[in-house]
């Protein structure tokens, strides 16, 4: 299981502490949600399926970096309904 600890910064967590049970590993640490569903696929292959997964939910944690601004994608629907309340109005 060395490959699924030092795959963890890959999916963005970080593991605390790594303890072994007769045959089994406990990873304990962080993961953010958007990559947790990987990681298993990934603990799964490793383990030829014999892998557990459990998660807490731990909450929202501050942002790092830029947020991610996008442009709003044309929506010709909406586009009228805001176009038909501007006349009224």
């Amino acid at each position: 299981l060395s490959r699924a600890y030092h795959d963890a910064p890959k999916y963005c967590a970080t593991i605390e502490t790594a303890q072994v049970k007769k045959d089994e590993v406990v990873f304990t640490g962080e993961i953010p949600a958007r990559c947790i569903q990987a990681y298993r696929t990934d603990l799964a292959f490793y383990t030829n399926g014999q892998s557990v997964c459990l998660t807490e939910l731990k909450g929202y944690q501050a942002a790092v970096g830029q947020p991610v601004i996008q442009p709003r994608r044309p929506n010709s629907r909406l586009d009228k309904v805001r176009y038909m309340f501007q006349k009224i109005m």
